[in-house]
């Protein structure tokens, strides 16, 4: 999946779904699966399959979700900027109100010179 797939099916994911992932399993943070079956930026990246509940709580980066990711199809070695990408998509989704994201994607898609997605 190429750096430009991942910011456009998270992005559309954060649009639609329009309000954050918690789960009250940890101490209602964030989470890439939440109790009501919504989605962080990252956790609508890894597929049903690939999925395990032994990655919450963890960073992106970490080997676990590593694994998750791609077993899910996204290629962790094929750009140099993925991790910065994932962590901006994260970032927007843990720190600001989902109000907000729309603006932020944006911006997000304005820095790494993609097309903004269709809603």
């Amino acid at each position: 999946m190429l750096l430009e797939d991942i910011f456009e099916k998270s992005a559309s994911h954060l649009i639609k779904q329009g309000k954050t992932s918690h789960s009250k399993n940890l101490d209602d943070t964030c989470a890439y699966r939440g109790d009501d079956g919504a989605m962080c930026a990252i956790g609508c990246l890894i597929d049903d399959e690939a999925y395990d509940f032994v990655i919450e709580g963890k960073s992106f980066d970490m080997p676990e979700v590593e694994m998750a990711l791609r077993s899910s199809g996204i290629n962790l070695d094929d750009d140099e900027f993925i991790y910065a990408l994932l962590s901006d998509l994260q970032n927007i989704h843990d720190e600001y109100k989902p109000e907000v994201w729309l603006h932020e994607l944006y911006r997000l898609a304005d820095r790494y010179q993609f097309k903004m997605v269709e809603v």
